[in-house]
């Protein structure tokens, strides 16, 4: 059998990085997929159906790219499909789908906020 996910899309906001009791990092984004379903009718507009994707990418890479992943960057991301419970205000376990990042690429240009390089590829 094969696990295996690619999408590609802009980020919804900034990498949420979170430090586990054992120092191991977890960081989480949010990937907007849209897919052309057609024109307006009326504008003639194209218009897009948006999914939300959530990713998580595990240890010293999600330390290493979090200057990197911010709201709005284009990014593609590949690895497996996975599930996991969390739990939301009210004390109920919902299920969570996400992708374990294997591997994740954007284009290299600089953060609004930071000063960098232009037009370059990055991956990792």
């Amino acid at each position: 059998m094969m696990n295996h996910v690619v999408i590609s899309g802009h980020l919804g906001k900034d990498i949420d990085l979170r430090i586990g009791e054992n120092t191991r990092a977890e960081g989480e984004i949010s990937v907007a997929v849209n897919d052309y379903i057609g024109r307006d009718d009326n504008t003639g507009d194209a218009k897009y159906w948006t999914t939300w994707v959530t990713a998580v990418i595990y240890g010293d890479r999600a330390r290493a790219l979090q200057d990197q992943l911010y709201k709005s960057r284009f990014v593609c991301v590949s690895g497996q499909l996975r599930t996991r419970n969390y739990k939301v205000a009210d004390g109920k376990t919902l299920p969570l789908t996400y992708i374990l990042v294997d591997h994740i690429e954007f284009d290299r240009k600089a953060n609004p906020a930071q000063p960098g390089p232009d037009s370059q590829k990055d991956s990792s």
